[in-house]
């Protein structure tokens, strides 16, 4: 399916300088850009001319589209595949060079007024796979901080583990 995404429109750019936004955020490493959708279950969204208005952002480790409007502060990806915005930091050295630690933001505002340095979770559910490994986590308050720590603790696996009999038997022939 292709998508042709708006820019933000003078209101929304002003809005975004309003709340501190840098232009460096706004535009690198890709534009902002704004659509119409609606926000469906299993934190995904689809695109609708009668939708809301949001702001779009490329996530380029997934290849994923996430949506975010600051008016209801609702967040969720096109295709369910991304983990985190800024998911990129995750895995590369320099965040966490001379002491330096990856920055867990709570919001997207939070995250573009840190000029895009760090990640916004979007699947809790992934977190412990993508930052049990991480060095140094940093969050902006020690509430949020327990969220994320929790986030981290490890699923019970639900997976059932099958012996086929045959197999069994074969082996002891």
């Amino acid at each position: 399916m292709m998508v042709d995404l708006d820019y933000p429109n003078e209101a929304e750019i002003l809005w975004l300088f309003d709340q501190d936004v840098s232009d460096t955020a706004i535009l690198l490493p890709t534009p902002i850009r704004a659509a119409n959708v609606v926000f469906l279950d299993g934190n995904t969204f689809d695109f609708d001319s009668s939708g809301l208005r949001t702001f779009i952002f490329k996530e380029l480790d997934s290849d994923d589209l996430v949506a975010w409007t600051p008016v209801q502060n609702a967040l969720a990806t096109w295709r369910g595949d991304a983990f985190a915005l800024g998911q990129e930091a995750v895995f590369n050295p320099a965040t966490y060079f001379d002491g330096g630690a990856l920055h867990v933001h709570e919001t997207p505002l939070q995250w573009l007024q840190a000029d895009r340095q760090g990640i916004v979770i979007l699947r809790h559910d992934l977190s412990h796979a993508y930052l049990a490994h991480c060095q140094r986590l940093a969050c902006s308050d020690t509430g949020f901080a327990k969220k994320v720590k929790a986030w981290l603790q490890p699923r019970k696996p639900t997976v059932k583990i099958l012996v086929e009999a045959q197999a069994e038997k074969a082996e002891a022939a």
